[in-house]
């Protein structure tokens, strides 16, 4: 268990070998890639301080890259009151930070093993960068209540079909399935105007062959 309460920019990134990080519960700071490219890491125990920040936004995640993660600590339970409860919670493996007063939480990045139909629905559900990368399922269906809020979301995932259910609305998610492997199908929203920037971007594979924008 590191005991740090600071724990800056690329502090481990690269580190391919590191497997588990306990970090104590009274961290206070995850900085701006600070696990990027862990790939072995795969027991990540998230610290309960309601001080706790961790740097993820538009651009970049601690996580990104760590493509094996599980994550641990409090459970989600659907509400923070910024004093008895972590401001960071997991749900089904899928870390998330809880926002004091709002009818949001922001997804800071899903775990290997977590699945887009255990996301919560109480609340409006952002995705920042990373978040949902690696993805496994064959057939995903994005609920209605996630807000895409950073680029290459779903980069490096593998399916067959993924369905998006609400209209981006914004910029904020260039590269959406930039550098995927996800094939056949991808159906956006109905009513849908914005496509982002390089939503597919590289990819290489010869699975592609249906775009659906209903009316």
């Amino acid at each position: 268990t590191l005991s740090f309460v600071h724990v800056g920019k690329n502090f481990a990134s690269g580190c391919t070998k590191l497997q588990t990080c306990m970090l104590s519960a009274t961290a206070k700071y995850i900085g701006e890639t600070a696990f990027a490219g862990c790939s072995s890491l795969n027991v990540f125990q998230v610290p309960t301080s309601p001080d706790l920040v961790i740097v993820h936004d538009q651009s970049s995640n601690p996580f990104q890259g760590c493509k094996n993660i599980v994550f641990n600590g409090y459970e989600y339970d659907g509400f923070y009151d910024g004093i008895s409860q972590a401001k960071y919670q997991v749900k089904d493996g899928a870390c998330y930070e809880l926002v004091q007063d709002s009818d949001r939480i922001n997804l800071v990045h899903m775990g290997k093993d977590s699945l887009m139909a255990n996301i919560p629905t109480d609340r409006t559900v952002y995705a920042s960068a990373y978040s949902m990368e690696y993805r496994t399922e064959k057939d995903i269906v994005v609920p209605s209540n996630v807000v895409f809020n950073g680029n290459r979301i779903f980069t490096q995932s593998n399916g067959d079909s993924i369905t998006l259910t609400r209209l981006l609305g914004d910029s904020y998610c260039q590269y959406l399935f930039a550098e995927t492997n996800y094939g056949k199908n991808y159906t956006f929203a109905a009513g849908e105007t914005l496509i982002p920037d390089n939503c597919f971007a590289n990819i290489s594979n010869s699975k592609f062959t249906s775009l659906e924008i209903p009316e």
